[in-house]
């Protein structure tokens, strides 16, 4: 694991990215944490995390 930051790649911001994606050792991940506008806070406190091929 390194100690430096990467880039991302974000879509949807509401004081934190909502969605980003992220290349790390030659595989592309996405992060999800859906926002809920009734509540007007994310959905849930973790985002989703996939491996994108």
């Amino acid at each position: 694991m390194s100690s430096e930051w990467l880039p991302i790649r974000y879509r949807d911001f509401w004081d934190l990215p909502r969605a980003f994606s992220v290349d790390y050792d030659g595989k592309t991940y996405f992060f999800d944490c859906p926002f809920n506008e009734s509540i007007d806070d994310y959905q849930q406190n973790t985002p989703s995390i996939w491996w994108m091929t």
